[in-house]
């Protein structure tokens, strides 16, 4: 909305400040959509390193596992040896003699035992198998996880970069906006200042222009009546001639002539009365018109000057 002068409103003069605010505010949404983005990644290596532990539990537990069943191996190896021994002893004592009952029964038990050592055998097999499938799927964990590390780590410096590149163009657009607002300010008062300076010199005019017509009215009244006078004095001083000329006595003659002189000097008097009139009238125009014409330009500089701010 435009004042009674035409000059812009205070909320013209905000339209550029509000501009300001807009684009802090976008830049402050990314500061916060590039924190929560930092802030996921950190999650997700939280995870890895939870994952890499899992890993290596599971791989020492099968650790454990190979090394006891390779321990029971061996001991049931050191129990086969002995049982052979004893029983290589018992075979030469009894070469030619026929087995006894605990003979037999010590074959049975060297039978279970084998059964046992065959058993634990394909049990540690399978242990092996299954150390070797941990390891690979650990392997292939440690590659994904190394993979998304990097990945990480490529996201989190890009991110880092944008987020020192927005940090650097939020302090630039803060550093802007201060000296938008110092200048907006320094404008409005300036602006203040003219604008009452302005007003006052307006109504300081007009008040002026109307004692200017006022004063000009006055003067054409006064070259009115002065053309009025000379036109009665003219037309006095015809007739006082046509008197004179019809000869009249002496003293008659004298007085006429000197009431002629005196009309003479009259509307001479007049008439420069009336020039000078004309001459004042006319330097009052030109006042008029200069100090008019001042105070439009200056008008228009100032608008000019207001619409230029706005525009920037």
């Amino acid at each position: 909305m435009e004042a009674a002068n035409g000059l812009p409103s205070a909320e013209e003069l905000m339209e550029l400040v509000n501009k300001q605010d807009s684009v802090i505010e976008c830049l402050q949404e990314k500061l916060d959509i590039s924190n929560e983005q930092v802030r996921l990644f950190r999650e997700a290596e939280e995870k890895r390193r939870h994952s890499e532990n899992e890993s290596s539990e599971i791989v020492a537990a099968a650790e454990q596992r190979i090394s006891s069943a390779l321990a029971a191996l061996q001991s049931l190896k050191t129990q086969n040896e002995k049982l052979e021994n004893e029983l290589e002893k018992l075979s030469k004592i009894t070469e030619q003699e026929k087995p006894v009952p605990s003979v037999i029964q010590l074959r049975n038990k060297v039978k279970e035992l084998e059964f046992d050592l065959v058993r634990e055998q394909r049990a540690a097999a399978d242990l092996r198998n299954e150390v070797a499938f941990q390891k690979r799927r650990v392997d292939q964990l440690q590659s994904e996880l190394d993979a998304c590390h990097k990945k990480s780590a490529s996201v989190a410096s890009s991110l880092s970069s944008k987020l020192d590149e927005s940090v650097k163009e939020l302090t630039e657009l803060k550093i802007k906006y201060q000296s938008v607002l110092n200048e907006r300010d320094h404008i409005a008062s300036e602006l203040g200042g003219k604008v009452e300076v302005m007003t006052q010199r307006s109504a300081h005019l007009q008040a002026h222009c109307e004692r200017i017509s006022s004063k000009l009215l006055k003067l054409r009244r006064e070259c009115k009546v002065s053309e009025c006078r000379i036109a009665a004095l003219v037309e006095e001083n015809a007739m006082l001639r046509g008197t004179a000329s019809r000869r009249p006595s002496e003293e008659e003659g004298e007085q006429v002539q000197q009431l002629l002189k005196d009309q003479s000097h009259l509307i001479d008097a007049l008439r420069e009365e009336s020039k000078l009139l004309l001459n004042q009238l006319e330097s009052e125009r030109k006042e008029y018109r200069t100090e008019t014409k001042l105070f439009k330009r200056e008008r228009r500089e100032l608008e000019e000057r207001l619409q230029k701010m706005l525009s920037s």
